[in-house]
């Protein structure tokens, strides 16, 4: 049923629908039966307030119409008023510059992943005509190119390239070159695409069969740019593609160089930065010689025993060396004057490359030091190689090295100014950083933050002097391990946390306690 609706003042009907009064209140709540009249009147009595419904139900589908169409009236309007304010934006007031600039900023450099839609740049490119127009006038976003080739996509790939590379105008380029899958195919068309701007080769990532290789050996003598270099694929003939590259500081490799590095042909002498991958004690040495230049060096020692005999090499330049594995007799060939850092990973084996250890630190000024290891030096030994670093400044004890830390260790790592020869016999006076990974059977915790306090706050409450440095920061890993139960651990960090925290509130140290990733302080 449909209301009525007054034109003058909109009054329905509905209005005026009042509950009804019961006529027979005497019946409600109990269990008479009703008599004849009573019964009549009942009756009347429901068929009116149906009535009542029926119109009260019109009029609500009738104002639910009308509340349908205001609501979508108003969405209409906020639309039309958010585009509107769209074209007084702000934003739309930037010069394209700053635009560029911001769009550069939304490129992830460290992460080069395949080309997808929701990133930068086809992302921001989809926004609006304006934006699109912007970046595709900005060629230092189209630098990049990532792509996983196989032969299927060919023709795809090629129409994908050219319009890709030719947006990056004369910038230098960064690509990554990737394959799944092994084929005979040399994808020649799609290399000769790249082909064209090798002049503009900066940083390239090849992962690709020797056959695709082969088809970018015009690029030789045409590398002027090319500074950075990876290489990931078996190696079973020499390449000579890289040979003259006068811009070439960094190398990585992947590839297995057994026969020698002669099997690569670059020029070794300008290499700065070095990751070697996993190869032999042999090769390693043999690729230290070729490099004088090195400066900065990874290796991943898959056997540490030489094959043959092996004389010093000397790297006046070397600052930096990360070794895996055994480092025995790598480290005991190796003249490192100037090395500053070193990372050691010794996993599967024990440690033995303190004698070794110890004779190249006492060469150099190492400024940081990172140990790792399954089995880990004693306290003892740990004490003997910081000995041979006074000039450390950070400390990183990593995996199970932490048990080293035990009582006696730290009471030699903490500082007691009241000691006659504190200054002398002080380890590492020079820290201002250590990290740590924890678990209960490593080390004891508490004696580790009274270790941390005498180095922050001296006795006598002085702050320590220029001859032993105030720590500055701590970072302790909490880490699962046999030794720990649930209980026991929570235990102790509800013990230990109160108390770095009020170690880092009263001296400003900055403390981090890392349990599943989070910092619990």
């Amino acid at each position: 049923m449909s209301s009525t609706l007054c034109e003058r003042c909109g009054h329905t009907v509905v209005n005026d629908i009042e509950l009804p009064t019961t006529p027979v209140p005497e019946l409600l709540g109990g269990n008479y039966i009703a008599t004849e009249s009573q019964t009549q009147m009942i009756c009347d009595t429901i068929s009116s307030a149906q009535a009542d419904i029926s119109q009260l139900d019109g009029e609500i589908t009738r104002l639910q119409a009308v509340l349908d169409g205001l609501a979508h009236k108003r969405d209409a309007l906020h639309k039309y008023t958010n585009l509107h304010m769209a074209l007084v934006a702000p934003i739309r007031r930037l010069p394209p510059e700053v635009l560029s600039e911001i769009f550069m900023q939304c490129m992830d450099e460290k992460n080069l992943s395949n080309l997808r839609l929701n990133t930068a740049p086809l992302l921001v490119g989809s926004v609006s005509s304006r934006w699109r127009t912007i970046a595709l006038s900005t060629p230092r976003l189209w630098a990049s190119f990532s792509l996983t080739i196989r032969p299927k996509y060919l023709k795809t790939d090629v129409v994908l390239a050219k319009a890709w590379l030719a947006r990056a105008d004369t910038c230098p380029l960064t690509i990554c070159l990737s394959s799944k899958d092994c084929y005979q195919n040399t994808m020649k068309p799609l290399m000769d695409v790249f082909l064209l701007h090798c002049e503009q080769w900066y940083d390239i990532y090849l992962s690709v069969p020797l056959q695709v290789l082969h088809s970018l050996a015009p690029a030789k003598d045409r590398l002027p740019r090319l500074q950075k270099l990876y290489l990931n694929f078996d190696l079973e003939e020499t390449i000579s593609i890289f040979k003259f590259a006068p811009r070439l500081r960094w190398l990585r490799l992947t590839t297995s160089l057994a026969p020698g590095p002669s099997m690569a042909k670059v020029p070794w002498n300008q290499i700065e930065y070095l990751d070697m991958g996993n190869c032999q004690l042999d090769q390693c040495l043999d690729l230290l010689r070729v490099t004088p230049n090195l400066e900065k060096c990874a290796v991943w020692l898959s056997h540490s025993e030489p094959r043959r005999s092996h004389s010093p090499v000397q790297l006046l330049r070397l600052r930096s060396l990360a070794i895996i594995g055994d480092p025995s007799n790598l480290i005991d060939k190796l003249l490192l004057p100037n090395l500053s850092e070193i990372s050691i990973t010794a996993l599967g084996a024990p440690w033995t490359a303190t004698h070794q250890l110890t004779s190249l630190l006492s060469q150099c000024s190492l400024a940081k030091l990172s140990l790792c290891s399954d089995e880990p030096p004693s306290d003892d030994v740990m004490i003997q190689i910081l000995q041979t670093c006074p000039s450390l400044v950070e400390l990183n004890l990593r995996g199970n090295c932490s048990q080293c830390m035990t009582r006696s260790f730290l009471e030699q790592f903490a500082s007691d100014r009241d000691r006659e020869d504190s200054i002398t016999k002080q380890l590492v006076p020079m820290l201002h950083t250590i990290k740590v990974d924890y678990s209960l059977g490593y080390f004891n915790i508490h004696d580790f933050a009274d270790a941390i306090q005498s180095r922050i706050v001296l006795s006598g409450n002085c702050v320590a002097s220029n001859a032993i440095a105030r720590l500055q920061a701590v970072t302790i890993e909490h880490i699962s391990s046999f030794f720990d139960s649930n209980v026991d651990s929570n235990a102790t960090c509800a013990t230990i946390i109160p108390r770095l925290r009020q170690l880092r509130r009263e001296t400003g140290l900055e403390i981090i306690f890392l349990r599943d990733g989070e910092d619990t302080l």
